[in-house]
């Protein structure tokens, strides 16, 4: 049984030799890693809640201004991976 074990970044990753096929054990996620994924839905919606409340500056439409709320949203979104695709 070969054991392949390396760093990267804040993932620890071991892979395991078994036949032909390499075995992934589990990640591990740092305090900021947790921080973000449990506070980054509410500051989205916080953040979406803004600009989508403030006044529509001047040269921008009230349909680009909500574009801007919902792009800013999902990035957010992204950025922590607060909603995991199932």
């Amino acid at each position: 049984m070969l054991s392949v074990g390396y760093t990267m970044g804040s993932y620890t990753e071991s892979q395991f030799m078994k036949g032909d096929t390499m075995v992934p054990i589990e990640k591990t996620k740092s305090r900021f890693e947790e921080l973000m994924y449990y506070f980054g839905f509410p500051t989205a919606c916080i953040v979406f809640a803004l600009l989508a409340t403030m006044s529509t500056p001047a040269g921008l439409t009230y349909s680009g201004k909500m574009a801007l709320a919902v792009f800013t949203c999902a990035l957010i979104l992204w950025v922590s991976e607060s909603v995991l695709p199932t």
